[in-house]
């Protein structure tokens, strides 16, 4: 009976009988023949389970479909889990994906999911899928508003499709746990697992800025870790349990979009615990944020800034302790610097420029001070030296117009130390000014600052005891380096015209450009000249803030001399 039963259903694939199947999905008293031979059954109808079949006959397709949806109800639930998990090993394309998505959630729900053993059969082949699936070509190269560019991308929509399927299948498995009894804790860790992997990727690799399908998606994930997980901020402990598979940068980058949606979003906040504060809840993340920081993705990166930034919101000012000799409070600060230097899109690294400012910000007034003074010491990029140099203004120009200044920054003592790298040149005169501008503009401008602010008979951050040295090393060797590299650039800028108005390659130097310290490709002729003329221009601007320090050296000069002359008559 078996066997002739198993013919019939054979022949019918085989024919395409898509009436004849159809109508055995209808009928009931055939359950015991579909469980004795669902072993040659699944593989048979799995067959017809393909693209190919759901363009040509996709009535075959969707009986098969049903049918196999059927089965999956029938005889025994661990049997079928095996059989459905056999097919489940090589996924060749989304129709069998799907199909054996629904085969599996009518399987799995007749189970004791109570029994972690069977979710965790389950869930590792089918994500096993979803990383095989690649992300829309150039999806870092895009900007703003070019990301809904990606609403029209097959491949960002076959991304879509695949998690979708998968999440109902979670959904399914998550509100069956709500209604089974027992301990089911390990069962939910596992489905809080494979939640985290899918924001991990490919959901932390895509675009969840812009109102789309994606972001949605995104948000439900988030709301069904609530319904697994009463307390969102245990998935920071599985972090620190050290097992092998917690420590993997997928769970940890998992970790990272989870509360970048929750925080940036504001959704599910009530499953935060409100006796965590805020200082401690950043120290919570900050192994899931600086990870993702490191990422190659950048829109990854771009969710670590904004899990950081809305974390830093949610400080006081003036709020956090620095510790000169931690470790943590080293490596965050060189990151962000890293992304505001290097990284190829440019929301990234203006989020990463101000995140760095709010930072500092909620640093204690002495904390900054410590900060800076790491910072100005290791920091080796003009552009971020130029950075923290205008803060170090700032902070100064904010303690003299207080009434009871934080003595770090108003005393001789302690600025001394501050200003000793910044008015250092790193080999003297002979310097290369065009990759040190930024920070030499930056602290002429600091000095201009200073001597206008703190006049000399006030002279209470002790600049004008400084200035000696100050003129006698930085300023001298300044003067005598821009000397140099002008004519040096001028000659240069002279022999690459002539070169082009004769069409000659011309008799001079190989002209190289670097960003910090990484040189760029070959330049043409035309980029050489443009190259050339801007740092003269970068120059100039050098000694316009030169003259005007003089200026004010001079005015100062005088007023001592006028103040003395009454004295003498």
């Amino acid at each position: 009976m078996a066997a002739q039963f198993l013919a019939k259903l054979t022949v019918m694939v085989t024919d395409r009988n898509v009436e004849g199947l159809l109508a055995q999905i209808g009928r009931s008293d055939d359950a015991e023949l579909l469980a004795a031979n669902a072993w040659d059954i699944v593989p048979l109808l799995c067959a017809c389970l393909t693209q190919p079949v759901a363009e040509q006959h996709p009535a075959l397709l969707y009986a098969c479909d049903a049918l196999l949806e059927k089965v999956a109800g029938c005889g025994s639930a661990k049997e079928l889990l095996i059989m459905l998990l056999e097919q489940a090993d090589a996924f060749s394309d989304e129709c069998k994906y799907r199909a054996l998505l629904k085969a599996l959630r009518v399987t799995l729900l007749r189970l004791p999911l109570h029994k972690a053993s069977f979710l965790d059969i389950v869930f590792p082949p089918l994500y096993a899928h979803i990383e095989t699936l690649p992300l829309p070509e150039g999806i870092n190269e895009l900007e703003d508003e070019e990301f809904e560019l990606l609403q029209s991308d097959p491949t960002h929509a076959s991304l879509h499709e695949a998690l979708t399927n998968l999440t109902d299948l979670i959904e399914a498995v998550a509100l069956k746990l709500n209604e089974t009894t027992g301990n089911v804790a390990p069962s939910r860790k596992v489905v809080a697992k494979v939640i985290l992997r899918m924001l991990s990727y490919p959901i932390a690799s895509l675009d969840l800025e812009t109102d789309s399908p994606m972001t949605e998606l995104a948000l439900r994930l988030v709301n069904l870790m609530t319904t697994v997980t009463a307390n969102l901020f245990v998935v920071d402990s599985w972090l620190m349990e050290g097992e092998e598979d917690d420590t993997s940068a997928s769970l940890v980058l998992g970790v990272c979009c989870l509360f970048y949606i929750v925080f940036t979003k504001d959704i599910c906040t009530e499953s935060l615990p409100a006796v965590l504060t805020p200082v401690y809840v950043l120290y919570m993340q900050e192994v899931a944020v600086q990870q993702a920081m490191v990422d190659k993705s950048s829109l990854v990166v771009l969710k670590a800034l904004g899990l950081f930034t809305a974390l830093l919101h949610r400080l006081p000012d003036a709020s956090v302790e620095y510790v000169l000799d931690s470790q943590r409070y080293k490596e965050l600060p060189q990151r962000l610097i890293n992304i505001m230097v290097y990284n190829r899109m440019k929301t990234v690294r203006q989020r990463a420029l101000t995140a760095m400012k709010i930072y500092v910000s909620k640093l204690t007034v002495d904390g900054r001070y410590y900060f800076f003074l790491r910072m100005v010491n290791e920091i080796k990029h003009s552009g971020a030296a130029g950075l923290f140099v205008g803060l170090i203004k700032d902070e100064i120009a904010t303690q003299l117009a207080c009434e009871h200044p934080v003595y770090q920054f108003v005393t001789y003592q302690t600025l001394e130390k501050l200003f000793s790298p910044l008015f250092k040149l790193p080999q003297g005169a002979e310097t290369d000014f065009l990759e040190e501008s930024d920070k030499i503009m930056a602290t002429l401008n600091l000095l201009r600052f200073l001597l206008l602010r703190d006049k000399p008979k006030v002279n209470s951050t002790g600049i004008w005891d400084m200035l000696p040295k100050i003129e006698g090393t930085y300023i001298r060797q300044l003067r005598e380096g821009l000397k140099m590299s002008k004519a040096h650039y001028e000659l240069e800028l002279r022999n690459k015209k002539e070169a082009s108005r004769k069409g000659a390659a011309p008799k001079t130097a190989n002209l190289e450009v670097t960003v910090g310290s990484r040189i760029l490709p070959e330049l043409n002729s035309d980029q050489e000249i443009h190259v050339l003329n801007t740092a003269l221009t970068a120059f100039q601007m050098m000694e316009c803030v030169l003259g005007h320090i003089t200026e004010v050296l001079c005015a100062a000069e005088r007023e001592e001399t006028t103040a003395r002359i009454p004295a003498r008559q």
